[in-house]
């Protein structure tokens, strides 16, 4: 992870095959980095057919990374590409419950 002096270490992670992306987010999304969040997702979905989101280490996940998160997928359906998230810590299992979106977003093992 990379830090300056006057900033937190980047949150996000991403390793990019030719067809598969995989977007590792940890720590905190909130309004102070869902739009990093929504950048690496969209440009994700742009790169590769599948974009793979693992949520395992997220600790809090507000309204701002939900919208992320929906940006993504639908940047990746625009795409005729797939975004699903394949792992999740229990904060955000119960947010994106609450949120209805689970199914919708095609969580592995929800």
């Amino acid at each position: 992870m990379e830090t300056t002096p006057d900033s937190t270490p980047e949150p996000i992670d991403i390793a990019l095959p030719p067809t598969l992306a995989t977007v590792a987010v940890h720590g905190d999304v909130d309004m102070a980095n869902a739009a990093a969040f929504e950048a690496q997702l969209v440009d994700a979905a742009g790169r590769a057919g599948e974009v793979h989101v693992d949520l395992s280490d997220v600790a809090f996940f507000d309204s701002t990374a939900i919208r992320a998160l929906l940006v993504g997928a639908a940047a990746a359906e625009a795409r005729g590409h797939r975004l699903r998230v394949v792992a999740l810590s229990e904060p955000v299992r119960r947010v994106l419950e609450i949120s209805g979106l689970l199914a919708h977003l095609g969580v592995e093992g929800a």
